[in-house]
């Protein structure tokens, strides 16, 4: 399985291998813009209960 994905057979059709390379980049990206949700939701659920701190403003 991971084979197939790191390595695609020269014999396969430009179309299966296009195919595989934008199901694997959409996965990606979901699976980044999930984080991202994650870090926004956390950050202000955080500003809710607690006052800012200096780090968030040093990073920010």
């Amino acid at each position: 399985m991971i084979n197939r994905l790191l390595l695609i057979a020269p014999n396969e059709t430009t179309f299966y291998k296009v195919g595989n390379d934008v199901g694997y980049y959409l996965t990606i990206i979901l699976i980044v813009l999930l984080f991202i949700a994650v870090i926004v939701c956390l950050r202000y659920v955080g500003q809710d209960k607690y006052p800012p701190q200096p780090l968030d403003e040093e990073q920010s």
